[in-house]
């Protein structure tokens, strides 16, 4: 049944096994199959960061299995996986589900979805060309930041596709309506606010968080 507020939708949204895209399950099985013993962390990392629902379940998964001894915040998919090392990040992330899968029968609603990855992604290489030339010593995490700026709104095409174009559809029939407004209608949230929630649910880098919350727009490191 639709989920229609915030602490049900993180209630839901933090349980379920989040699906990838069915080229990053490729594209991790052949560097797997073909790699051996000389994989790196880069190499695995490009394809992660290919793809922000599969950077979300990295981060998310090393975020709520930090050890009793690590102080700091795993802020990048490099770090993750070094933590992890290679063969344990294989095992860990194999037999993934994928949204090709999920949405199979939902064309529009996998065409919205990839609307949005491809925004995502299309932005944290924005985000890294401009951090690259402002010479910014955090530019991996700026790129974490912009691949999972909409990751709520992902999620929601994921696994609630009647109300994700539910509120497309709002949307289009009345383009002076506020999208705060139809995420309240239909969710009984703001995406926004959905999306800091499971970020502190999974307790996801400090900054990453800040980044993505608009109350710290004006701080000088966001």
């Amino acid at each position: 049944k639709p989920l229609r507020s915030l602490t049900e939708w993180v209630t839901y949204l933090s349980r379920t096994d989040i699906p990838v895209l069915r080229r990053t399950v490729s594209a991790l099985d052949e560097l797997r199959e073909s790699g051996g013993e000389d994989l790196n962390v880069r190499q695995i990392s490009d394809i992660v960061y290919r793809d922000p629902l599969m950077t979300l379940k990295v981060l998310a998964y090393m975020s709520t299995h930090r050890g009793a001894r690590q102080t700091s915040d795993i802020e990048t998919v490099e770090q993750a996986i070094a933590m992890m090392g290679v063969p344990p990040f294989f095992r860990r992330f194999s037999n993934l589900s994928t949204v090709e899968d999920s949405l199979r029968d939902q064309q529009k609603a996998h065409l919205g979805l990839m609307r949005v990855i491809t925004r995502a992604y299309r932005a944290a290489q924005f985000a890294q060309d401009w951090a690259t030339r402002r010479q910014d010593l955090d530019y991996e995490v700026i790129v974490v930041a912009a691949l999972l700026h909409d990751f709520a709104e992902m999620l929601v095409w994921c696994f609630s596709p009647e109300q994700a174009l539910a509120m497309r559809e709002m949307q289009q029939q009345d383009p002076t309506l506020r999208s705060v407004t139809i995420q309240q209608a239909v969710l009984g949230c703001a995406l926004n606010e959905l999306e800091l929630a499971l970020m502190k649910r999974w307790r996801l880098p400090e900054l990453v968080v800040k980044m993505t919350d608009r109350a710290h727009a004006e701080h000088p490191q966001v």
